[in-house]
């Protein structure tokens, strides 16, 4: 149960709201709008799949942006050791000359 907990704060998939605090409302609005325009539902067993759909690609949306940033930083790490083990190298090719 407590990773879920945690999940839920990293990327929020499991979070019980749709939108989360730090979401901009007016993207989820446009989202929608252009859903119900392409749908045109009309009535609540029309308009039931078409809030689900909104409601998943926002957060396939959300899922989407965490994964960028996860992969962003493992780059970032990747180049910082890749940048420290070039440095180690170039010490070691002094070595000889301090002994």
């Amino acid at each position: 149960m407590a990773n879920k907990k945690r999940n839920a704060l990293k990327h929020g998939a499991s979070a019980r709201e749709v939108m989360l605090w730090s979401e901009r409302y007016e993207d989820y609005e446009a989202l929608r709008d252009g859903l119900y325009q392409e749908f045109n539902p009309s009535g609540s067993t029309e308009e039931y799949p078409v809030q689900t759909l909104l409601d998943l690609r926002w957060r396939r949306r959300r899922l989407e942006c965490h994964e960028q940033i996860v992969i962003q930083q493992r780059l970032d790490e990747v180049h910082k050791e890749n940048e420290y083990s070039h440095h180690v190298e170039n010490l070691r090719s002094f070595a000889p000359e301090f002994r």
